[in-house]
């Protein structure tokens, strides 16, 4: 997932992101556009909370939510047969979380 932050003009408000998962992310001081990317361990719905504060103590909250689905799970057949060699070998190869 990437948040891309992008702050008003002749401000530079200092950005937390709450992931929704137990973690967050600290930007600091933003005073021009910033992504911040995080990688969810599990599927599932986020409520992900941009918070911006400024100067001031004012601040500004923005709510999303991300649906994360499950990793996807493909596999691989990899022949190779040679012409003097008629036999075929076969290798196959699964990613994702299901590796059978």
């Amino acid at each position: 997932m990437t948040l891309t932050v992008t702050p008003a003009a002749d401000t530079a408000p200092s950005v937390v992101v709450d992931w929704g998962d137990g973690s967050s992310s600290n930007l600091g001081v933003v005073s021009a556009a910033q992504a911040a990317t995080h990688a969810y361990t599990s599927a599932g719905s986020y409520g992900i909370t941009a918070t911006a504060t400024d100067n001031g103590n004012a601040f500004s909250t923005v709510d999303r939510r991300h649906d994360v689905g499950p990793r996807p799970v493909f596999g691989v057949d990899i022949g190779v047969a040679q012409s003097n060699n008629p036999s075929y070998h076969r290798a196959r190869h699964v990613y994702g979380d299901d590796q059978r």
